[in-house]
């Protein structure tokens, strides 16, 4: 599954060309993806979700600009009771690149990740409350089908058990064979 997946492409950040590559994580990027300590508390997430990428179940894609990770998104290929298709999470940018186009070539590249991989329809949640993210996933073709609550939980690097609730919009994407957007009614 890793050939072909990380194509980078140059584009223009603060007036300077740099290269920002698109490709899968790797075991050097785990730690760098805490964002400075801004993920740190998510640790024990990033780390089991890289193991599941080595048993094929999820793809990891990084966004990386001269080979740190400035972006990802995550595609979890396990089948889920009552899923549209696999599940797309973790999209993040880093705030100072945020609106550069880099979120939209991850989320573009985890879309041709999926349908390489056979998948026609792919599925994220979004937090009710972030309209911006909402917004950005609706220009990129993909539309509400409904609402979930949900929670998800990890262990912070000290030890403490942390679970958080979930009140999302479920949006979905039907992907053709030229990666085009077809709404159709859930």
């Amino acid at each position: 599954m890793s050939a072909g997946v990380g194509a980078g492409r140059s584009v223009g950040l603060s007036g300077r060309a740099s290269e920002v590559a698109i490709r899968l994580c790797r075991e050097e990027d785990l730690s760098r993806l805490e964002w400075s300590g801004a993920f740190e508390h998510h640790r024990e997430i990033i780390h089991e979700v890289f193991r599941l990428q080595s048993q094929g179940q999820t793809v990891m894609l990084v966004a990386a600009m001269d080979e740190f990770p400035v972006g990802q998104a995550w595609l979890d290929l396990r089948p889920r009771p009552g899923a549209h298709g696999p599940k797309v999470w973790a999209v993040r940018v880093i705030a100072s690149l945020q609106g550069r186009g880099i979120g939209g070539r991850v989320m573009a590249r985890i879309e041709e990740v999926a349908r390489q991989l056979g998948y026609r329809r792919l599925e994220l949640g979004v937090e009710k409350h972030n309209e911006a993210a909402r917004r950005f996933y609706e220009r990129l073709g993909w539309f509400v089908t409904g609402e979930r609550r949900d929670s998800y939980g990890y262990t912070t690097p000290g030890g403490e058990r942390v679970v958080l609730p979930l009140d999302e919009w479920v949006l979905v994407k039907n992907l053709d064979q030229n990666g085009a957007a077809r709404p159709t009614r859930a």
